[in-house]
């Protein structure tokens, strides 16, 4: 294979699964394409810079140019690539949750990409119905294929003790989209009224994200507070807040858990992480039916549970009484160690490093089409003109702090029940 330039940041991202999902896609490509370039770009660049760094992209005369990374969005460094090249350029871009977030730069985009050979790939079978939802033309030019896990850390070894109770775990940032709150209540309902042989163990980074395109912003460490403040009222010790944890860390819990739990519903929650790593650890999942999380239950169909999504007060939510009926089921159904060991080898034929190193093997070496069709729709413009002209509210219906109707445009591919491939 000629050359390729894989384009990343220089400085790691502040989200640890970006950081994650960057390394292991560049390792993903190394395998298999000998000839590579990784060029790295930074947050502050500016037009120069940029026009620079085209310069030293275009002088290896790769036959593709590839991006890893979810910021800096890329719209400057193609703009000048754009400019400089005297040959059509091939681009791959691997899409991130902050898709959406970023309209207005790949709007600027649209007239160039029109004169470009163009590949998009999603991370979940729903993020590329939201693509679909948000750009025309894209026809065979889009993809979807999972981010991949290091399963040389993240895999399944048998412990030597088993827990006395039943551990529900989950792992990643806790925010308020990621409904941690919500998590506490309804384990706690469950632990003291339906099976108190249980526990959660809850770890992860605080996160004051708040609700920020409804206006629902938070200060530096309001959410920890209200969540420390619940478990101590809570009073409960089958709830323990155990921080953010390293690899090794992690990997003993994943190790020592009897199953994953996340009912997130962030906006931006194109796939997930924590929900591989412990598939491929061998945990059953219990998930909304949401976003990226939905992809889940076609790898490992038999050890994933999908809760339903939909608004209660003004908030995306799963279904309560399906989720603790869910629970029920599986602290009553602790998979054995070799249950454990297939569900760990069923998700690592698909989420590992080496099984998705094939589909992009595969995606590689399909011929790039001209963009000459691709538009975005009146929908994604309007978003884009909504971060413009409302970049603290654009999802806000009025002042009730509700959604809006451009919210539901957009996002409606994340509430459906099934997974539409068409």
């Amino acid at each position: 294979m000629s050359k390729v330039v894989l384009i990343r940041r220089k400085n790691e991202s502040d989200w640890i699964s970006c950081q994650s999902i960057t390394s292991n896609l560049e390792a993903s490509y190394k395998s298999f394409i000998k000839d590579i370039i990784i060029i790295d770009i930074e947050s502050d660049f500016n037009k120069y810079d940029y026009y620079k760094k085209a310069e030293e992209i275009l002088s290896h005369n790769p036959a593709n140019i590839i991006f890893i990374d979810h910021t800096p969005h890329p719209h400057q460094l193609i703009k000048s690539l754009f400019y400089l090249s005297k040959v059509e350029l091939n681009f791959t871009f691997h899409i991130f949750g902050d898709f959406t977030l970023q309209s207005s730069h790949w709007i600027g985009l649209e007239d160039i990409l029109k004169q470009t050979n163009n590949k998009f790939i999603c991370a979940s079978h729903k993020q590329t119905n939201l693509l679909k939802n948000l750009v025309d033309g894209l026809e065979e030019n889009l993809f979807t294929v999972p981010f991949p896990v290091d399963t040389n850390i993240f895999n399944y070894k048998e412990k030597e003790i088993s827990n006395e109770k039943f551990r529900f775990l989950y792992s990643g940032r806790l925010s308020d989209q990621k409904n941690i709150i919500e998590l506490i209540t309804l384990f706690n309902h469950f632990n003291l009224n339906i099976n108190s042989n249980t526990e959660l163990i809850i770890s992860g980074p605080y996160d004051d994200l708040g609700i920020p395109f409804l206006g629902k912003k938070m200060k530096s460490g309001a959410y920890g507070l209200t969540v420390e403040s619940l478990v101590e009222r809570l009073n409960n010790p089958n709830i323990q807040i155990i921080g953010n944890l390293n690899h090794d860390d992690l990997v003993n819990y994943y190790q020592s858990s009897d199953a994953f739990i996340s009912i997130s519903t962030h906006n931006d929650e194109d796939y997930g992480m924590s929900p591989a790593e412990a598939l491929c650890s061998g945990l059953p999942c219990l998930l909304t039916n949401w976003a990226g999380y939905t992809s889940f239950k076609l790898y490992c169909p038999s050890s994933v549970y999908l809760s339903p999504v939909d608004i209660q007060n003004h908030k995306n939510l799963p279904n309560k009484s399906d989720i603790i009926k869910k629970m029920t089921f599986l602290a009553s159904s602790k998979l054995s160690s070799k249950q454990r060991f297939d569900l760990s080898t069923t998700a690592q034929s698909t989420l590992s490093i080496s099984s998705v190193t094939e589909s992009l093997r595969e995606i590689a070496e399909k011929d790039f089409t001209l963009g000459k069709s691709l538009s975005f729709t009146e929908r994604f413009k309007a978003l884009s003109s909504s971060h413009i002209y409302s970049p603290d509210t654009p999802f806000l219906k009025a002042s009730n702090g509700e959604y809006n109707s451009l919210y539901k445009d957009v996002y409606w591919p994340y509430y459906e029940e099934e997974i539409n491939e068409k």
